[in-house]
C-alpha cells in the first residue's frame, strides 16, 4: 500500500468513525432524532463513494455487484428510518437488505474452497444459532415467521460463504470479509431480537456500531482481495 493510499485510507476512517458516531448520538438522543435522515445515508454513501475511488484493480463484475449491494443497503437504511411509521417500510427495508446479503453472497462464493470438514462444521454451529433465535421470537413473530427463517438462511449463508473464502484469497482479505460477515450476522440479530423478543438495552448503538463496522470490513476486505 503506497503512502498516498495509506493516507488516504486513515483519513477516510477517521472520518467514517465520525459518521458513525454522529449517527449513534441521533439514535440515543430524542432531541437530535431529527438530524439522523441527514446522518444515517452518510454511512453507506461514503463506502460507496470511497468503494467506485479505489477499486479500479477489482475485477469489473465484482466491483459492480459490490456496488449494487452496497446501494442496496443504502435503499434498506432509508426504507428502515421510516419503520416507525408503517410495517411496510420494515418489510421493505428487509427485503433491500436480503438482496444485499444474496449479493455478497454470489461474491464470496465465486473464492470458495468447498470441503465438507469445514463445510460441516459451521453448517451444524449455523443451524443450531438460527433455532435458537427463532425459539426465542417465535410466539411474537406471527406471519413474518417464514419472512424472517428466509432472511436468516440467506444471511447465514453470506457467513457461510466468507467462511469457505480461506485460502483462497490473501488472509488480510479472508480475516476482514469473515469478521464483517459475522458482524452483519450479529447486527441483523440484535434487530431481529429488539423487535420480536424483547427490548435491548442500547440496542441503537449496538445494532448501528455492529453494522457500520460490518460494511466497512466487507468493502476493505474486497478491495484487498
Amino acid at each position: 500500500m503506497t503512502q498516498i493510499t495509506l493516507k488516504h485510507s486513515t483519513q477516510f476512517t477517521l472520518l467514517f468513525v465520525l459518521i458513525v458516531i454522529a449517527e449513534v448520538l441521533c439514535t440515543t438522543f430524542e432531541e437530535l432524532a431529527i438530524f439522523e435522515f441527514g446522518v444515517k445515508p452518510m454511512i453507506m454513501t461514503s463506502l460507496i463513494g470511497y468503494f467506485i475511488y479505489h477499486s479500479a484493480h477489482v475485477e469489473k463484475k465484482v466491483r459492480y455487484q459490490m456496488i449494487f449491494a452496497m446501494i442496496c443497503s443504502l435503499v434498506g437504511d432509508i426504507f428502515m428510518m421510516f419503520s416507525f411509521r408503517a410495517p411496510i417500510y420494515f418489510i421493505l427495508g428487509i427485503l433491500f437488505f436480503l438482496i444485499t446479503h444474496i449479493v455478497y453472497t454470489v461474491i464470496f462464493i465465486a473464492n470458495n474452497d468447498v470441503k465438507l470438514n469445514r463445510l460441516l462444521p459451521f453448517m451444524f454451529v449455523g443451524v443450531i444459532y438460527a433455532s435458537y433465535l427463532l425459539n426465542l421470537m417465535f410466539v411474537n413473530l406471527g406471519e413474518m415467521f417464514i419472512p424472517v427463517t428466509i432472511y436468516m438462511i440467506v444471511i447465514l449463508a453470506m457467513a457461510q460463504t466468507a467462511f469457505l473464502r480461506k485460502e483462497r484469497v490473501n488472509q488480510i482479505s479472508y480475516r476482514l470479509v469473515l469478521f464483517g460477515a459475522l458482524l452483519f450476522l450479529l447486527s441483523d440479530s440484535i434487530i431481529a431480537i429488539n423487535r420480536f423478543h424483547e427490548s435491548v438495552p442500547y440496542s441503537g448503538l449496538w445494532v448501528m456500531t455492529t453494522y457500520a463496522a460490518a460494511q466497512y470490513l466487507i468493502m476493505r476486505g474486497i478491495l484487498r482481495q
